[in-house]
């Protein structure tokens, strides 16, 4: 994710709230930290993060590296109805299933190389994108969807337990 933010048009920015400590396991090159395209930031507040998302004109979200975990921030960003990046990182991201019903993401398949065309539509996305806000209502429409498809799932599960 991050040698592909530093490869995009120095109009785009990512910002990353992270633990400095966890720096070192990403295993960032200090090159890329200083990199006109990307800013980290320790942790911060709920107040101030929620405070950003807010002003942010994308969210970024990172997928899980196992097919049994959906990172639980991606509800929060449907329900921002802000665009969405998503960095899939397996072959069968589970998160893909819920992004699917959402209008506004571009999902980049990390498994895969990351090509000048990708780079290309990342880029678009982000400028064809960056003051698109999808209505409270179509979001309350995609929720009610995703809840129906989650209870299924439950309904199945226990009925597979029982």
């Amino acid at each position: 994710m991050m040698n592909t933010f530093s490869k995009l048009n120095s109009k785009i920015h990512l910002t990353i709230l992270t633990n400095y400590n966890e720096i070192k396991n990403f295993k960032i090159n200090a090159n890329l930290v200083s990199d006109r395209n990307i800013s980290i930031f320790p942790f911060q507040k709920r107040s101030v993060v929620i405070n950003l998302m807010t002003k942010s004109n994308i969210l970024v979200n990172i997928g899980n590296t196992v097919e049994f975990q959906v990172p639980g921030k991606i509800f929060e960003y449907i329900s921002s109805g802000k665009p969405i990046i998503h960095f899939s990182k397996i072959k069968n991201d589970p998160t893909i299933f819920y992004l699917e019903k959402y209008p506004l993401v571009f999902i980049v398949k990390e498994y895969e190389p990351i090509t000048a065309e990708i780079i290309q539509n990342i880029e678009h996305f982000c400028f064809n994108n960056k003051d698109v806000n999808i209505s409270y209502d179509d979001i309350k429409n995609i929720i009610m969807a995703l809840l129906v498809v989650m209870l299924q799932i439950d309904i199945l599960i226990i009925y597979m337990i029982y």
